[in-house]
């Protein structure tokens, strides 16, 4: 075993928050990732970060692999870390490969599989919808029985809403079911959990031994897949710790007893629950251990002067938080940016986007060529996300309608799978003083 003077720590898929804590706090960084962020281009990290390409970050085999090759499989690692959802697990297995802190695995699975996290909460005491195990949905007549509707199916093991729908009948499960196979095979387990009604928040905080330090609640403006079927913009912002007391006094006991219950002593963590407004119960969806996605970070950082991915290494060092907590009088929130369907050709800039009143951050996700579905499937699929602020609740939403309409209005796409007089029709729309007509050039006299 190798030593190295600074604290070193192996992380499991590429993470700019991660990088630039690690560069901040003198950590010695070594960043394995996959073909996604090559293949996009994607890779990002400051020149003092190791990184390894390997072929499946997903298995401890490829990663073992590829840190033997690189010679950095007999190094020692304070800590292994990961915020790619589908690596939790075997962060956890590699980390006690490595010798190293880490989240348990047998912690880390109660937070991939969504059916067992349930399980738990449910022992706990703690209010969730009933959710039954649908094995293998490769097999649609032999798809158990179920004797409540609606129910939410979605993969055991998913993530960002992908795969996941409202079914209200055996006929639609075994219908959905199907669908879901041919579209990703590889995924085969699923849960169907009762529908949870109600106002959905989200909790994003910071765990150290055993003890939530820190915690931030926002609100979507609606459900999120009450938005996906709709094919409209998620969108919702941050309580105030003071404006919304009351949320943080029902969401705070809440949100630390299902942490408890879960196991997790140390980490970040981005929680979903339901909140009745008539009896002010909450209940719970879903927890990972990790950052939010999209730009929960970015929110957090402008809301709370919290940066999450620092709070995240230093706690999977061991190191107490440092949590210089500056709350900010704005109300914050993002919002998805979208546009109409077919091929992407032109977009704003992030600093057109930027110069809008209240924006903070923005990220342009989508390359000229992108081709915008009809219809979003997930959380992931957008042309872009923007965070806000403003002075009260409803200007934050005014202003977030408002940045989406202007985003929209300057994007160009141009229709796809349509008829050439449909195209020509909309290029002398878009661009009439580009005509598509012949043109002759003046005759050359001395020729």
């Amino acid at each position: 075993m190798t030593a190295t003077a600074r604290p070193s720590v192996l992380l499991i898929g590429a993470e700019p928050y991660i990088t630039r804590a690690s560069v901040e706090l003198g950590v010695d960084l070594v960043v394995v990732y996959g073909p996604s962020v090559r293949d996009a281009d994607a890779l990002d990290v400051p020149e003092q970060v190791r990184t390894v390409f390997v072929q499946d970050q997903r298995t401890p085999e490829a990663v073992l692999s590829a840190l033997y090759r690189a010679g950095l499989g007999e190094r020692r690692y304070d800590a292994v870390l990961t915020f790619y959802e589908h690596s939790l697990v075997h962060a956890a297995m590699l980390s006690r490969v490595l010798g190293c802190r880490g989240i348990e695995p047998e912690i880390a699975v109660r937070f991939r599989d969504k059916w067992l996290q349930k399980k738990v909460i449910r022992e706990a005491g703690l209010r969730t919808a009933r959710s039954a195990l649908v094995e293998d949905i490769a097999y649609p007549g032999e798809l158990p029985e179920l004797d409540t509707w609606p129910r939410v199916l979605k993969p055991a093991f998913g993530v960002g809403t992908q795969l996941t729908t409202l079914v209200s009948s055996q006929a639609e499960l075994r219908e959905a079911a199907a669908r879901f196979y041919r579209r990703a095979p590889r995924y085969r387990t699923y849960v169907a959990e009762e529908f949870s009604r109600g106002d959905e928040w989200s909790a994003d905080g910071v765990v150290f031994r055993g003890e939530v330090t820190f915690l931030s609640v926002a609100t979507y403006e609606e459900p999120c897949l009450t938005l996906l079927e709709r094919n409209a913009p998620i969108t919702y912002r941050r309580f105030d710790p003071e404006a919304d007391a009351d949320v943080f006094r029902i969401a705070g006991p809440f949100v630390r007893r299902c942490i408890a219950a879960l196991g997790l002593t140390e980490g970040v963590f981005h929680m979903e629950v339901f909140h009745d407004r008539d009896t002010g119960e909450l209940t719970f969806g879903e927890c990972a251990a990790r950052r939010g996605a999209a730009l929960v970070g970015e929110e957090v950082r402008a809301k709370f002067n919290v940066d999450l991915g620092e709070e995240a290494l230093r706690v999977a060092l061991g190191w107490p938080p440092r949590l210089d907590v500056k709350v900010s009088p704005d109300s914050i929130g993002n919002t998805h940016l979208h546009g109409p369907p077919g091929v992407l050709l032109s977009s704003p800039t992030p600093a057109e986007v930027l110069a809008q009143p209240g924006v903070r951050y923005v990220s342009l996700e989508q390359p000229v060529g992108s081709v915008i579905p009809d219809s979003r499937s997930n959380a992931e699929e957008r042309v872009g996300i923007a965070v806000l602020a403003a002075p009260t609740p409803d200007a934050l939403y005014r202003r977030m309608d408002e940045l989406r309409t202007w985003f929209a209005s300057r994007l160009v796409v141009a229709p796809q799978d349509v008829s050439l007089r449909t195209l020509r029709a909309w290029h002398r729309r878009t661009w009439p003083d580009v005509g598509l007509d012949d043109a002759r050039g003046e005759e050359n006299e001395s020729q």
